[in-house]
C-alpha cells in the first residue's frame, strides 16, 4: 500500500466533497492509512488558520511593545546602512497600505472569483429562497487512474428539508470500495461495501456506516466540511475559496439549465468544475481533476424534486443498540455560515 499516501493527500484537497468520502476512513479497519488522509483536508485547514492566527498574534505584540532598542543599531565593525527610502517619500507613505492588501496576486485571485459570482449571486440566492424541500438521487465517485490503485462508487439518496430557520437533511448511500491487490493478480481487488445513513437535525450531524465486518456511529457539527452545502449563502461561501473561477458557456444538465463554474482549488493546479441549476440555485454537480495525481472526484444529484413533502419522522436519528456513538463535538463548534447547508 505504498501508494496510498498519495491518494489520500489529493483527497484531503477538496472540501466540497469531503463529506461524501470521510466515511471511507470510518469504516475499514485495514484501511487505516486512508482515513487518515481522508481527514487531513479538515486539519489542515485548521492548521493553516491557527499558524496564521498565531503569527498574526505575535506581530501585533511585538508592535504593540515597540522596536527593540538595539534593532537599528549598526554592527560594531560595519557602517550603518542607509535607508533605501526617505521617511517622507509618496514610496514610504504608501507602503503600510500596501502591506495591509498583500500580495497583488492574490488579490487578483480574489477578484476574479468575487467578479464571477457578483452576476449570478443574486439570481442563484432568490432560486434558493424558493425552494422548501429537496430530494433527490445522488453519486458519488472517485477513480485513480495511475494502475487503477482504488476507486470508490456511491449511490443512494440526499433528502433536504427548511423548518423554523433550519435545514434538515438526511443520506443514505451505499459505496463500493475496490483496493487492487499490489502483491497477487489473485484477486486483482479486495472489494468492501459499507451501507451509510447520515441525519442532520440542522445543529447536530449523526453518521451511522455499516460494513461487513463492524460499524461505527458519530456525532459531529452540521457544518462544513462535515457537511455538504447544496445551495444558498453557504454555498456561496465555498465558491468563493476557488482560486480563479471563472464562468463557462451555461449548459444543460439532466434537462435542466444549470451555470458552469470553473477554477483551482489548491496550488497543485487541482481544476474544479461545478454546475448549478439555474430554476432552483442548487448544486447539481462538482468534479475535481488532478493532472498530476491522476484523480478525479465527482459529486451529482439527479432526478431532483423540490418543496416535496415528507414524512414527519423522515429526519429523526434513533441511534441503533448496540452501538457506541463516538461524540466529536467537544471541540468549539465552527462558525456558521449565513445560511445552513
Amino acid at each position: 500500500m505504498g501508494r496510498l499516501p498519495k491518494l489520500g493527500a489529493f483527497l484531503a484537497l477538496g472540501p466540497l466533497l469531503l463529506e461524501e468520502y470521510v466515511q471511507v476512513g470510518l469504516m475499514m479497519k485495514r484501511r487505516k492509512q486512508i482515513g487518515a488522509f481522508l481527514v487531513l483536508g479538515a486539519a489542515t485547514m485548521h492548521a493553516v488558520i491557527g499558524s496564521s492566527s498565531i503569527a498574526q498574534t505575535s506581530t501585533a505584540a511585538q508592535a504593540q511593545a515597540g522596536p527593540k532598542s538595539k534593532q537599528n543599531e549598526a554592527a560594531p565593525d560595519r557602517p550603518a546602512k542607509k535607508p533605501s527610502v526617505r521617511p517622507d517619500s509618496p514610496r514610504s507613505q504608501a507602503r503600510p497600505e500596501q502591506a495591509k492588501r498583500g500580495k497583488p496576486r492574490h488579490d487578483k485571485y480574489k477578484l476574479m472569483t468575487t467578479r464571477t459570482l457578483q452576476a449570478i449571486e443574486g439570481d442563484m440566492l432568490a432560486k434558493w429562497a424558493e425552494v422548501r424541500s429537496v430530494s433527490a438521487k445522488l453519486q458519488t465517485r472517485f477513480t485513480w487512474d495511475a494502475d487503477s490503485v482504488a476507486k470508490q462508487a456511491g449511490l443512494g439518496t440526499r433528502d433536504l428539508l427548511k423548518v423554523n430557520g433550519r435545514v434538515l437533511i438526511r443520506t443514505k448511500l451505499f459505496i463500493d470500495v475496490f483496493v487492487k491487490n499490489q502483491y497477487s493478480e489473485d484477486p486483482p481487488y479486495f472489494w468492501t461495501g459499507q451501507r451509510v445513513t447520515k441525519v442532520s437535525d440542522g445543529t447536530y450531524l449523526y453518521s451511522w456506516i455499516v460494513w461487513h465486518d463492524g460499524q461505527s456511529l458519530t456525532k459531529t457539527w452540521a457544518r462544513p466540511p462535515n457537511l455538504q452545502a447544496i445551495g444558498g449563502s453557504a454555498l456561496m461561501k465555498h465558491l468563493r475559496t476557488i482560486r480563479r473561477l471563472r464562468r463557462l458557456e451555461d449548459s444543460v444538465l439532466n434537462g435542466d439549465s444549470v451555470y458552469v463554474l470553473q477554477g483551482l482549488i489548491s496550488d497543485e493546479e487541482i481544476v474544479i468544475t461545478v454546475k448549478i441549476a439555474k430554476d432552483s440555485g442548487i448544486l447539481v454537480f462538482a468534479k475535481m481533476r488532478g493532472e498530476k495525481a491522476g484523480t478525479t472526484q465527482t459529486f451529482a444529484l439527479s432526478e431532483i424534486k423540490t418543496n416535496v413533502d415528507f414524512p414527519e419522522d423522515h429526519f429523526l436519528f434513533i441511534p441503533p443498540e448496540g452501538v457506541v456513538m463516538q461524540d466529536l463535538t467537544q471541540a468549539p463548534a465552527p462558525a456558521a455560515a449565513q445560511d445552513s447547508p
